[in-house]
């Protein structure tokens, strides 16, 4: 949704000032990284400003040039019909030629009205596809989009239920709710947990299992679905099995340590938030209510096991913490990852966006076991342009990888990007990444980097695709031998990192 000018963006990634992913958020605070037991987590963001991750810096480019300004610069109106983060997200799939993967394609839909506090409310119902005649019922996950109880719609937020259902294999329902300034707070509270109702009651009609049940929203979304389980705890209603909140409103202080380091961001910073909250509420003294203000509450425990989702380079990082500790205090299972170089509204970004691919998987693994089921691997999108038969890089052994050094690498736009000179194993062997190097001539003005093998796929005749243009691979931070522990961390690779060839 906001963007900004591509003046402000070459500044924030050259001064390392945080960007923030288009957002359609809501308003708030933030979420500081929370260490997890998993070994999966991703690594823990360094205090200070961020710059974007290559893939996540493609889509605020792209946000850009669609013309998205900053909410504070306009009217709910306007900001309603300008480019999202979605519309981005699409012009870059198309693009690079990217389709969604085969699950998330086959995920079919059915639009539908349900109760709200004080009417009827658009929702759709997405559902694993091909599901066999007769089939039991599905798994149910209530699901409430972001946008600062102000902006976005079912379809600005398509992705996320999509993926979610192809992933867990459950049925997702996403509801929309009145906003403001037409509807102010308590509204969307109120129609949420009036749809969690109707679900509930209508079970049969959708054809769910109202006993295998979780609740999932993202940033003013988060909020709502941690409202629900709330209110379904307090007004003798079904629990759900699980709460998932996707950078979530939690929180009415903006001066948090991650607003402070992203009070500048673009687009989601302090003045973005203000917007929100002017034109979603009554008055700032409405910011303290304890549906807001979840972090200051007393009455958490209780609750279903919980999962926080966060952005490193988002003002809402910080609260998203905070209340990991509340819930943790209140004896509530939770986890919280924070995911490097991402922003606010990255989650369903997950056909271009690294980030987004391993933040699903994560909730998947937290979601899909409470929902009576095991998780699968995450799905990954399809490059239509990409040479055809890959090679599944991180399973070779370190001899056949070996011989990728010295590979010539083509980039997104089919000019060549540079050379494999190393890669990076973990400790257990596993090859996680590539040392790419470009530029100079003869040793003299090379420039080199740490790239996700992810972002590399091989032909059968040995030629490197990378995901990423020679632009992007110029934004990198520069690779030095010294420090490769912690450019290996930025990049998600893990601990324990070392060169394939000393």
């Amino acid at each position: 949704m906001t963007a900004f000018t591509a003046r402000g963006l070459r500044a924030a990634l050259l001064a390392g000032t945080t960007a923030g992913c288009l957002a359609l958020s809501g308003m708030g605070q933030a979420l500081h990284a929370q260490p997890a037991a998993s070994p999966t987590m991703a690594a823990q963001p360094a205090a200070g400003p961020a710059s974007p991750a290559p893939d996540m810096a493609a889509v605020l480019q792209t946000l850009t040039a669609l013309g998205a300004k900053p909410f504070e610069t306009l009217s709910p109106t306007e900001a309603r019909r300008q480019a999202t983060p979605a519309d981005a997200v699409k012009r870059v799939m198309s693009d690079r030629g990217i389709q969604m993967p085969p699950a998330v394609a086959a995920v079919q839909t059915r639009d539908l009205q349900v109760d709200g506090a004080a009417g009827q409310l658009p929702a759709r119902l997405y559902t694993p596809g091909n599901r066999p005649a007769g089939a039991a019922p599905l798994p149910l996950i209530v699901y409430w989009h972001g946008g600062g109880w102000v902006v976005a719609d079912l379809d600005t937020y398509d992705a996320t239920p999509r993926a979610l259902a192809a992933m867990t294999g459950a049925a997702v329902l996403s509801v929309h709710y009145r906003q403001g300034p037409e509807n102010r707070f308590p509204a969307a509270h109120d129609d949420a947990v009036a749809a969690y109702r109707w679900a509930l009651a209508n079970a049969r009609q959708l054809g769910v299992n109202p006993e295998r049940l979780a609740v999932a929203g993202e940033s003013a979304g988060g909020n709502l679905a941690i409202n629900v389980a709330i209110a379904a705890r307090d007004g003798n209603l079904t629990r759900p099995d699980h709460v998932l909140a996707v950078y979530p409103v939690a929180g009415a202080d903006m001066n948090t340590p991650s607003y402070q380091e992203n009070a500048n961001a673009l687009p989601l910073s302090r003045g973005s938030m203000e917007w929100f909250v002017k034109n979603a509420l009554e008055s700032q003294a409405q910011a303290q209510d304890p549906r807001i203000n979840l972090v200051g509450r007393n009455d958490l425990r209780g609750l279903p096991p919980v999962t926080i989702v966060s952005a490193q380079i988002d003002p809402l990082r910080s609260e998203g913490e905070t209340l990991t500790t509340r819930l943790r205090e209140a004896g509530v299972d939770v986890q919280q990852r924070t995911f490097p170089g991402t922003t606010h509204e990255f989650f369903g970004m997950a056909t271009v966006v690294q980030g987004a691919q391993q933040a699903q998987a994560f909730a998947v693994e937290r979601l899909r076991p409470a929902l009576g089921g095991q998780a699968p691997a995450p799905a990954q999108p399809v490059a239509t342009n990409a040479p055809a038969s890959p090679a599944a890089v991180p399973s070779l052994s370190r001899e056949e990888a070996g011989r990728l050094i010295g590979t010539n690498l083509v980039g997104a736009n089919d000019q060549k990007a540079g050379e494999i000179e190393n890669l990076v194993v973990d400790g257990t062997g596993r090859v996680r990444g590539a040392v790419v190097e470009w530029g100079g001539f003869l040793g003299i003005g090379q420039r080199s980097a740490i790239i996700p093998m992810e972002r590399i796929q091989f032909a059968a005749d040995g030629k490197g695709h990378l995901s990423m243009t020679r632009e992007q691979l110029e934004a990198l931070p520069r690779y030095e031998r010294d420090k490769l522990g912690d450019l290996g961390r930025q990049q998600g690779l893990g601990d324990n990192l070392q060169l394939l060839r000393n």
